[in-house]
């Protein structure tokens, strides 16, 4: 224990309940602490000089320790240069932060089609982000840049941002790995050949438990598409109620699928035209009663205790949530900002 530690740990105990032991020490440090405190000076005062002197011989003489391992490898030259506009920074930040999975799809895309990558502050919370969320990783992959493909060697959980389609998945860590490392391999097959990860994954689904089938089909979501589709619609019956979740998550991502197409069916009937003045406006009403069918789609009669909305409203809610944005454009004949302007008028 150095000498300022060991202050410090009798300091702990108090100047009243147990008087420190001020231990001499030699060479310069000594002849400062006898000239900073000299014999008058009360006990509690002489103690926090001396901790000061002790502290700053301490920062005075600090001596870094010497890396033993090679440094890390330059990044590479950057050919996208980097987001550097402030609204586009604050807004990626705030999208990563708090956005939902699709508006960070979005803003990806914006990137990507504007040419540049992301922001060095940013990198860090997206490829945290995307980790935990495969369907995201398609989109990010191209707006990295060098340096988010460089950061991603110090971290094993931003793994998926080294490995590209080509590379051949390792099979021996989806026959003897953890769940990690087989929700790695599933990711990476995937965006490899997605018939082959589909299959795979649905020959040893019903020998897992619910938290592992969660997490592989949660896989689904890199290179999802159509031929998903009767796949997920037989975890509509799993006996889990996050996979039965899952599945209608994907499932509502296809906006032909079988599965969106019975949510506008319920929700088809709870809009009408009504008449106001001079004018016809559209109105919503939630539905009157929970259809026989609907917890076949996962839909949940009683809403959580801890839902503000009504019971009918949270039917409505669970329902409208599926539908793609592109059929009220269609349904309502109205521009995305009317359709906001929209439902900003009601409940």
């Amino acid at each position: 224990m150095n000498p300022l530690q060991e202050l410090a740990t009798q300091a702990l105990l108090g100047t009243e309940r147990r008087p420190p032991v001020l231990l001499p020490l030699a060479g310069a440090v000594g002849e400062l602490l006898d000239t900073v405190n000299p014999p008058d000076t009360p006990l509690e005062l002489g103690l926090l000089r001396r901790a000061g002197v002790l502290a700053a011989c301490a920062d005075a003489g600090y001596v870094p320790i010497i890396a033993v391992e090679e440094p890390p490898p330059v990044c590479a030259a950057e050919p996208h240069p980097p987001v550097t506009d402030p609204p586009w920074c604050s807004a990626l930040a705030e999208i990563f932060q708090d956005g939902p999975d699709l508006l960070r799809q979005e803003a990806l895309r914006q990137l990507a089609d504007y040419g540049a990558s992301l922001p060095p502050k940013i990198l860090p919370l997206a490829l945290s982000v995307a980790s935990k969320a495969p369907s995201l990783q398609p989109t990010l992959l191209p707006v990295l840049g060098q340096r988010g493909r460089w950061l991603a060697r110090f971290n094993a959980d931003w793994a998926y941002a080294l490995g590209g389609a080509d590379t051949e998945p390792d099979h021996t860590l989806w026959e003897h790995g953890t769940l990690e490392a087989r929700k790695a391999f599933l990711n990476q097959l995937r965006r490899r050949d997605p018939v082959v990860a589909r299959a795979l994954l649905e020959t040893v689904l019903g020998q897992l438990d619910a938290r592992e089938r969660l997490a592989l089909l949660e896989q689904l979501a890199v290179g999802l598409d159509p031929a998903d589709e009767d796949f997920l619609e037989k975890r509509l019956t799993d006996r889990s109620k996050e996979v039965r979740g899952l599945a209608v998550t994907l499932l509502a991502r296809l906006p032909a699928s079988r599965y969106v197409n019975r949510m506008i069916a319920r929700l088809s009937p709870c809009l009408a035209q009504e008449r106001k003045l001079l004018r016809q406006r559209w109105v919503i009403e939630p539905p009157t009663a929970f259809g026989e069918d609907w917890k076949t789609d996962a839909i949940e009669e009683s809403r959580a205790k801890s839902e503000v909305l009504g019971e009918r409203a949270w039917w409505l809610y669970q329902i409208a949530r599926a539908v793609p944005l592109d059929w009220w454009s269609v349904r309502l004949a109205m521009s995305p900002a009317d359709l906001i302007g929209w439902a900003k008028k009601s409940d």
